[in-house]
C-alpha cells in the first residue's frame, strides 16, 4: 500500500508542507514519530529515513499542492500544475517521437504534456538518479500510477511493483 497525503501549501512554505505532510503520515500509519535528524540524503539527493530501514517517503510540490508518498518499498513520486510552457521547445527535448504524435492529436496537450513530464520525475526519483541522463530513453521499469489532487495538475507515483493508492486530502 502507498499512502499519499496531499495538502495545500503557499509560495516559500513548500518544504514545511512536505515535511508535515511526511510527519503525519508516518505517525498515522506507522507509528513513527519524527525527529528533525530523521531525514538523510542519498549521494544524488534522494531522501530517506535514518532511523526507519523499510519506510520510505518522497515529496513534491507544484502550485498550491503538496503530496508525499509514504510505503514499505522504494518509490518516486512527483506533481505538477498545468501552466504555459515552451510546448514546442520543452516537449521535443524529452518526449519520443510516437509520444510526440499523440501530443500533436491530443485533445487537452497541456495535459498530456504534464503527464508525461511528472511519468519521468516521478521514475526517476524512485530510481533515485535526478535528471542525469536523456528523458526519451527512459527504460521505465516498474509500475506507475496517475492520480487526481485536483484539476490542472498532474500528479504520479511510481515504485517496483504494482500497489494499492489510497489517498489522504488535507485541505
Amino acid at each position: 500500500m502507498i499512502h499519499i497525503y496531499a495538502g495545500k501549501t503557499v509560495k516559500g512554505e513548500e518544504h514545511t508542507a512536505g515535511r508535515e505532510l511526511l510527519k503525519k503520515g508516518m505517525l498515522e500509519q506507522y507509528g513513527v514519530k519524527l525527529t528533525k535528524g530523521d531525514i538523510g540524503y542519498a549521494q544524488k539527493g534522494k531522501p530517506y529515513l535514518k532511523n526507519s530501514p523499510g519506510l520510505f517517503f518522497n515529496i513534491s510540490h507544484s502550485g498550491e499542492y503538496v503530496i508525499c508518498a509514504i510505503s514499505r518499498a522504494e518509490l518516486g513520486a512527483d506533481i505538477e500544475r498545468h501552466r504555459e510552457v515552451r510546448f514546442l521547445q520543452v516537449g521535443k527535448r524529452f518526449l519520443t517521437e510516437e509520444e510526440w504524435k499523440i501530443w500533436e492529436q491530443s485533445p487537452d496537450p497541456q495535459k498530456y504534456f504534464f503527464d508525461q513530464w511528472v511519468k519521468r520525475e516521478a521514475f526517476l526519483k524512485w530510481k533515485g538518479t535526478g535528471l542525469d541522463r536523456d528523458l526519451k530513453t527512459l527504460p521505465f521499469d516498474g509500475w506507475g500510477s496517475f492520480f487526481h489532487v485536483a484539476d490542472h495538475y498532474s500528479a504520479m507515483v511510481w515504485t517496483e511493483e504494482p500497489m494499492a493508492l489510497k489517498l489522504h486530502f488535507l485541505f
